[in-house]
């Protein structure tokens, strides 16, 4: 054998040799070298069974306490606001009256008209000043006065449409009576109320004095004898004075007394300009709260 053959020979073992080298697992041991070994993170530990899990969270106190009452904002007290200022609580009232309603002057129909009734039902705002003893008053309501009318009464001139001896509608003079009169308005009066005796939040009874005065605006409709009725708008005005007795009752007071007012209607119903006056004493029930 010569050299040539002898150094082919060579390099196709050592070739063979690489070739099983590449292709053996590379995870394989090396003989005489371990592998590190693998730190594992601590597992967090479970909790016991059968333990109950709080529901709050850990530093909470126990939960405020709820006040009662009327709230800070109804009694305006303002502790974040840049001053304190007085202490000014506000009521509401809600009231019904009833009574009598006596006219007593006029043009016509203060004349014609009988002694009625008057039903008032409404709500007052009360503005008190700290110490409890008077208050400024917003009061909003309604107002019914019915009156029947003389019988027979006193003729009065209307011009009307009333079907002539053919049928055709014709406009007309025609003389007609009062039967009956009603009015209902819309109100709104201020005034102030006064405790001499106690101050409004008393635990014991206690009596007030006030009184107010505004506008109303609503709507009449009379009825006559010899034709249908018929219906206008209204305005008026009233002022009045009344007295109460008042009395704690759970979370509101309740009070009962007299008020006499004296009332203003004016009306074109007649087609012509007409007024009332009447005087209504009533009978208050009201619930402060």
């Amino acid at each position: 054998m010569n050299a040539k053959t002898l150094t082919t020979a060579l390099l196709v073992a050592l070739w063979g040799l690489n070739t099983a080298a590449a292709q053996a697992p590379s995870e394989a041991p090396v003989p005489g070298i371990e592998s590190p070994p693998i730190k594992q993170a601590p597992s967090a530990p479970s909790a016991p069974e059968n333990l109950p899990i709080p529901n709050v969270l850990p530093g909470a106190g126990p939960p405020p306490a709820v006040p009662t009452g009327l709230s800070d904002y109804i009694l305006y007290r303002r502790p974040s606001c840049c001053s304190a200022g007085p202490l000014m609580p506000l009521y509401s009232e809600t009231y019904l009256r009833v009574g009598p309603s006596i006219p007593v002057g006029g043009t016509f129909t203060g004349r014609e008209l009988l002694v009625g009734w008057t039903f008032e039902g409404g709500v007052r705002a009360m503005f008190f000043n700290p110490q409890m003893t008077s208050a400024w008053i917003i009061d909003a309501g309604v107002v019914n006065t019915n009156n029947g009318a003389l019988n027979p009464g006193t003729p009065i001139l209307l011009n009307i449409i009333e079907p002539n001896v053919i049928g055709t509608p014709t406009l007309g003079p025609k003389l007609v009576t009062i039967r009956n009169y009603n009015r209902t308005f819309a109100s709104l009066g201020f005034g102030k109320d006064w405790y001499p005796w106690q101050p409004a939040n008393s635990p014991t009874g206690t009596w007030r004095i006030g009184v107010d005065a505004g506008g109303r605006y609503g709507s009449s409709s009379m009825k006559f004898n010899e034709i249908r009725h018929r219906t206008h708008v209204i305005y008026g005005a009233y002022m009045a004075a009344h007295t109460e007795y008042e009395i704690p009752c759970g979370c509101c007071y309740i009070s009962w007394g007299a008020r006499l007012e004296w009332a203003y209607t004016e009306d074109e119903i007649l087609q012509r300009g007409t007024y009332t006056q009447d005087i209504n004493a009533l009978v208050t029930f009201n619930v402060r709260y």
